[in-house]
């Protein structure tokens, strides 16, 4: 799969989903990460998102997986910007890769070379609703500041030249 949005986070924005699709607004991390990284926990779903320092960021846990999966950027969004941030799934391979502006910037290899094992593969879907700028569709947590546009969601993973070809569209 592929998610893109351009996003543009307001002076003072904190962490943010752009595209949601689970149940809980927590990040439980694999055991081994340190407590200040573990944010709660949600059963299944996933979560595209901006963090609390401003660096991009996809989640997703299958029902009855440990842990969750998350792959994050070192670089920032800034604020009161527009970017263009996108992130791919290829199930065939397990693996995820995140581009801002069109560029890539990380992957489930950096993954593993940081946190020293490997992504669980996102393989069920989850009936959590679909959101866009929240998560929880009844509480309404990690709300949005700033603008989102031009969210895409498909069924396929797109290129690195399909993500910059979407981008300058």
């Amino acid at each position: 799969f592929t998610i893109s949005a351009w996003v543009k986070r307001d002076v003072g924005a904190e962490k943010f989903d752009i595209v949601s699709k689970r149940n809980y607004f927590g990040e439980y991390l694999h055991p081994t990460d340190s407590l200040q990284d573990r944010e709660g926990n949600y059963t299944q779903g996933y979560a595209f998102r901006i963090n609390k320092t401003g660096q991009f960021r996809m989640v997703f846990k299958n029902l009855g997986d440990p842990y969750n999966s998350q792959l994050e950027t070192t670089q920032s969004i800034p604020l009161d910007e527009w970017h263009h941030i996108a992130a791919t799934y290829d199930f065939s391979e397990n693996k995820a890769i995140l581009y801002i502006d069109g560029i890539y910037v990380y992957d489930s290899d950096d993954f593993f070379n940081d946190k020293g094992y490997e992504i669980i593969p996102l393989t069920t879907d989850t009936d959590s609703h679909f959101l866009i700028g929240a998560a929880h569709h009844m509480k309404r947590q990690q709300k949005m500041r700033g603008s989102i546009d031009e969210v895409r969601v498909w069924n396929t993973t797109l290129s690195g030249d399909q993500i910059r070809y979407i981008m300058n569209l």
